[in-house]
């Protein structure tokens, strides 16, 4: 839906002016350049969302994001994302380097806009520059967070991308973009180290500002679980559920391995695969799943509510490869998981799963401990969910938004 500019500047008793900067947005999503704007929002705050006229890159867009999202290049104009105001501005170099290398010129909107505070979404996203060239002109402040760690990067990181890096960590410290940053803000510890080794920051420059979960929209519902579970034919079955964009950085055929192996140590799993893979991938996906005894679900990409239906009606989530922040909301749905042992996703485990991406044996000997304890699985479940309310976006918003008010 279109919407005028000038309605973002009606209510000016509201205490912040925020503006969201980030190379690629996709409306509807779960991520956390949509629910920080949102919660921004609810605490009566004017935010805005200053992005690109693309949706991001994803890898195998046309099999993968397509049937969700439709054509890479969105347009030019003024939109909104439920309550978020979104600005999609004209931009170059979509196609070359790094996914964040894209530059869109945001210098009116910002003119317009008059914000307080710049979020910058990305360590490395060119439009610091433009950024801190009209800040000399408005004098807001500037945070600038970071979800680049070792295995988002994995078998991407080139020799291309080693070079944009260095020629960062020389702009950032040798030419001092980096004092007229209030505050850097990595998501996890995984991220913090990785700007750490790339881009030469000190521990005591960042904060951690974890990824969350709306737990309006995300809880575990016992009707939903019934109707999903009768849907498809699975009481009496332990449920494994995988969601997200499929590739072969996500190892959702690891997930498969797991869910075959439990089955031949006699546990009656079921498996719930939701998103789309690119066709090369689906056969191999296709293949595996040849050799699995149990009921599979294959469901394309869902909306949020949809999901939490699919969620209630799981048992564990099992998320191997590349992260998503799909976890936090699974767990929200009072969902167990089996994550990765790292710093990126491992402290989202503890009482509520099992920390194993490599052995599938170790992760299906855990799901038949589970089967044989229902005392047991239910009270990993309800830890997952005690966690994942820890992580409300609506308490990290506030803490972010206290954050700012520091820097004022």
């Amino acid at each position: 839906m279109i919407i005028s500019f000038l309605s973002l500047r009606k209510n000016a008793e509201k205490t912040m002016r925020i503006a969201h900067v980030i190379s690629y947005y996709h409306e509807g999503f779960g991520y956390q350049e949509n629910w920080l704007a949102a919660h921004q929002i609810r605490m009566g705050h004017e935010v805005v969302v200053l992005t690109s006229d693309h949706y991001f890159p994803f890898p195998n867009y046309e099999a993968t994001m397509a049937p969700k999202l439709g054509e890479r290049k969105v347009g030019v104009g003024t939109f909104s994302d439920g309550e978020i105001p979104v600005i999609r501005h004209r931009s170059f170099a979509h196609s070359i380097g790094p996914p964040g290398v894209i530059f869109f010129s945001i210098r009116k909107s910002l003119r317009q806009f008059q914000p307080d505070y710049i979020h910058l979404h990305g360590a490395t996203n060119p439009q610091l520059f433009e950024i801190l060239h009209v800040q000399k002109e408005l004098g807001y402040r500037v945070f600038v967070d970071s979800h680049q760690d070792t295995k988002v990067e994995g078998s991407r990181k080139r020799i291309l991308h080693g070079g944009y890096y260095r020629l960062w960590r020389h702009l950032l410290h040798r030419r001092n973009l980096k004092q007229h940053v209030s505050r850097f803000l990595p998501i996890t510890q995984g991220a913090q180290d990785w700007m750490q080794e790339n881009l030469a920051f000190e521990a005591h420059e960042m904060t951690i500002s974890p990824l969350g979960v709306d737990l309006d929209s995300m809880f575990f519902d016992s009707r939903e679980r019934d109707s999903f579970r009768d849907e498809h034919n699975l009481h009496d079955q332990l449920v494994i559920v995988n969601a997200g964009k499929q590739y072969p950085g996500k190892r959702v055929d690891w997930v498969i391995d797991v869910a075959r192996e439990a089955s031949n140590q006699n546990v009656p799993v079921a498996l719930v695969l939701v998103g789309h893979a690119d066709p090369e991938y689906a056969s191999l996906l296709t293949q595996r799943l040849e050799s699995f005894p149990g009921r599979v679900v294959r469901l394309p990409f869902l909306d949020r509510l949809a999901l939490r239906r699919v969620y209630s009606g799981s048992d564990i989530g099992i998320w191997p490869g590349i992260p998503s922040n799909t976890i936090q909301e699974a767990m929200a749905c009072r969902c167990g998981v089996i994550l990765p042992n790292d710093d990126i996703v491992g402290h989202l485990v503890n009482g509520n799963g099992l920390k194993e991406s490599e052995n599938p044996e170790n992760a299906a000997a855990f799901l038949k401990s589970l089967w044989h304890s229902p005392k047991t699985l239910q009270r990993v479940q309800r830890t997952s969910e005690e966690k994942a309310k820890s992580l409300s976006w609506a308490r990290i918003t506030a803490d972010l938004v206290a954050l700012y008010e520091r820097y004022r």
